[in-house]
């Protein structure tokens, strides 16, 4: 082999690395899947047992939450990794709560009252959502579900966990819209270790799901794109080095 192709061969491999570098970079950085004025609503429920006395009145705090009608959630701005959200209660009476202004870092839950409404989009089994933050959980399996607007790709979750300082036990069972990183279905009920005798549970499940300006994150076909690209270009090289150097060898003989 001459060393024009050797050279180019050695240039092309560098170049495919760092290509190669550079796209891995790229999936492995999330990108919300939300886009600014994207809205969510949904329903709202809270529940109360007392397993001593069927008759016992549920704490003040959960009787003031059963009287959210609905929930809405609305994308007000998108940068980098932050999520900003406004969100509003409306109420059995009619009447609605001011928008609150709230935040989500889909890498790592950061957030000031809305963590676990956004996540990373293209979640699949064993993907740990909020993998840099201080409170994390893994995907368990991804299904089909149906809603009142239609079907979606949906990644699930379902957490016990005991022994947390205040709990004895707490249970949360969620369902993330893939596409976008929303999230679609939260149930959730604990035992405090003040009240052993009483379980409480909230559950939100979407009721209008706004798609029109959703702008979804990349997918994991980036880097097998480039890989291509990468091959298809050194292919192209190596030829193009071979042809001129039976070109110049052409020349020589006839000299």
């Amino acid at each position: 082999m001459n060393k024009r192709l050797v050279f180019a061969n050695t240039l092309l491999f560098f170049l495919l690395f760092m290509m190669i570098g550079d796209a891995s970079g790229q999936v492995s950085q999330p990108v919300p899947g939300v886009s600014p004025g994207n809205k969510f609503t949904y329903s709202f429920s809270a529940f109360f047992w007392n397993y001593t006395d069927p008759k016992a009145a549920p704490p003040a705090t959960l009787v003031e939450l059963n009287k959210t009608e609905s929930i809405t959630v609305t994308v007000t701005k998108v940068t980098g990794l932050m999520v900003f959200l406004n969100i509003s209660r409306r109420f059995e009476n009619g009447t609605e709560s001011p928008p609150s202004e709230d935040f989500v870092n889909i890498l790592s839950g950061m957030s000031n009252n809305a963590w676990g409404l956004i996540v990373s989009p293209k979640l699949a089994e064993y993907n740990v959502v909020y993998p840099y933050g201080a409170i994390n959980f893994t995907i368990n399996d991804t299904m089909t579900r149906t809603y009142s607007f239609g079907q979606r790709e949906t990644a699930h979750s379902s957490v016990n966990t005991t022994g947390v300082s205040g709990t004895v036990y707490a249970y949360d069972d969620l369902y993330f819209d893939r596409d976008t990183g929303v999230m679609l279905e939260w149930y959730a009920e604990q035992v405090q270790t003040s009240s052993q005798n009483e379980k409480t549970a909230v559950q939100w499940k979407i009721k209008e799901f706004d798609l029109s300006t959703i702008a979804t994150g990349p997918d994991y076909w980036l880097l097998t794109a480039v890989i291509a690209s990468a091959a298809a270009v050194s292919t192209a090289v190596i030829v193009f080095v071979r042809k001129r150097g039976k070109r110049r060898r052409k020349r020589k003989r006839l000299k």
